[in-house]
């Protein structure tokens, strides 16, 4: 479950790296990245989310795979392995519910800044029963 602008599940904005391995039941970052803004961010494979850190290191931002990763709602509404425009679809109706805007960001998700939620579309891709990859799954529109 997403808390806006509180955390993600078990894991809450502020917290430090090791706080964040220890709520991840001791998973292990298998890549990091450090940033020219200040950002650093690690990636759990293993659990499909990527932890953002900023200054301190704290936790300032969580991304999800949505291949791999958890389920995460906000709400009533499922936010990964959906078809994008039912995603946003629920996400602005779920926003006029309670009373806050959505607006759409650069690559035209959207976003709620009442939440700390924006939002990146990702087409589902899966082998063809030839060995090729094709777009499947959720997102497939053939």
């Amino acid at each position: 479950m997403l808390e806006p602008l509180v955390g993600v599940g078990p894991l809450q904005f502020g917290m430090s790296p090791n706080q964040v391995k220890e709520a991840l039941d001791g998973a292990v970052a298998s890549v990091s990245r450090s940033s020219q803004n200040g950002l650093c961010s690690q990636r759990y494979r293993d659990v499909g989310v990527t932890a953002v850190y900023g200054p301190g290191p704290l936790l300032v931002a969580v991304a999800v795979d949505a291949l791999s990763g958890p389920q995460v709602r906000v709400g009533d509404v499922g936010l990964i392995a959906r078809v994008p425009s039912q995603a946003r679809a629920d996400i602005h109706d779920l926003a006029r519910r309670v009373g806050v805007s959505v607006r759409v960001n650069w690559s035209g998700d959207p976003e709620v800044a009442a939440w700390g939620l924006p939002m990146g579309a990702a087409q589902d891709w899966g082998l063809s029963p030839d060995g090729y990859a094709e777009p499947g799954g959720r997102n497939d529109h053939r």
